[in-house]
């Protein structure tokens, strides 16, 4: 049984070593692990030795990725060169969020057990961490759900044409879990992972089919994420933008509809489509209640799930810094403005405004 914190990005955060302390005094006798990328800068040294004071031990994401590729479904054809070609596209393209999405499902299916990112601490009173076989935060569940595109009912989920895969799902979050070593959700996290793999390649593809990116076959064949000749108003520009309204979106969705297929694909029962009824696996109120973990939020930047015992702080710091990226574009459309009026309101390109349904919120 394993504790695992995830950190991708530039230097780790001041709060770095105190929030180890706490995660190591809430989950004693266990291994413990921090896993981080890039990890190869002069500070290494410092961060190893702050980790095991308060003792974790430090594992390079982009060193292990052969190991961890080894969670993936086998018949999946994807390999830790894959998993390496996503992350170093991510890194150059400002996805350290999605680096950091896909590392929590794969450690998850390598180690089972606690899974958190970062900015997760234990909640004041909390005894110890705690959970089922596979539980995990939803947002609260008054809140309406949300469509997702599955990917087991034909078609590229990113075609906005393919409204019969159009299905409602719960708001998840990927910032915590608890995986039972051994059982059967350490199958859904590999999925996830797997499934993850499977959008980052269905963005591309729709992409070239639209003409807005290559992607060689061969490449696809190899298992190799490397699509090039990437077009301004594309799936993977707008995630790749920091000032694009829809990154959030297209981000947050990447993660959150991997697992939720996964988790429906494998803990789900039989069922029907309500758009065509075709046959698919779904989850039931029960099954989700059961496995979730509902998530209060006492203030702007913190969650709590009462029944892990644990508290998200500086919650999607990712979002504010792109909604930042944002206002500060739209400010200095105005200020270049002569008349004065306002200018251009950021929105998403015309041919991702359908990729999630009008009036939903993100999944995040």
């Amino acid at each position: 049984m394993t504790t695992a914190t995830v950190w991708i990005g530039g230097d780790l955060p001041a709060y770095t070593a105190e929030r180890l302390r706490e995660m190591a005094a809430a989950s004693p006798g266990r291994p413990r692990e921090l896993w981080i990328h890039p990890a190869d800068g002069p500070r290494m040294p410092g961060v190893s030795a702050m980790a095991n004071q308060a003792g974790f031990a430090v594992r390079d994401l982009m060193a292990a990725a052969d190991d961890l590729a080894r969670v993936l479904p086998r018949d999946s054809g994807y390999t830790g060169q894959t998993l390496r070609d996503i992350w170093t596209y991510e890194m150059r393209a400002h996805g350290e969020v999605s680096v950091k999405d896909m590392a929590v499902f794969l450690v998850g299916a390598r180690t089972g057990d606690v899974i958190t990112d970062l900015s997760v601490r234990p909640s004041p009173g909390a005894d110890g961490l705690r959970g089922g076989d596979l539980t995990f935060p939803m947002i609260d569940a008054r809140e309406d759900a949300v469509l997702y595109s599955a990917m087991d009912q034909g078609g590229n989920p990113y075609d906005l044409d393919n409204d019969d895969a159009l299905i409602p799902m719960p708001k998840i979050d990927i910032w915590a879990f608890q995986v039972r070593p051994g059982g059967p959700g350490q199958q859904v996290m590999g999925l996830a992972a797997k499934n993850m793999i499977d959008r980052y390649f269905a963005l591309a593809q729709q992409d070239m089919v639209e003409g807005k990116a290559v992607v060689r076959p061969e490449d696809v064949a190899q298992g190799r994420f490397l699509p090039t000749g990437i077009q301004p108003g594309s799936r993977l520009a707008e995630k790749a933008n920091p000032a694009s309204a829809w990154r959030i979106s297209l981000t947050g969705e990447l993660a959150a509809h991997a697992f939720y297929d996964a988790y429906r694909q494998l803990r789900g029962v039989a069922g029907q489509n309500p758009n065509n009824g075709a046959p698919m696996r779904v989850v039931t109120p029960e099954q989700w209640a059961r496995d979730s973990w509902s998530v209060a939020q006492p203030s702007e930047n913190v969650r709590v799930a009462a029944d892990a015992g644990l508290t998200k702080t500086l919650e999607n710091s990712w979002k504010r810094e792109a909604l930042a990226r944002i206002s500060a574009a739209t400010m200095q459309w105005d200020l270049g403005s002569r008349s004065g009026s306002r200018g251009p309101t950021p929105s998403p390109p015309a041919s991702l405004r359908r990729v999630s349904p009008p009036a939903r919120s993100p999944s995040r």
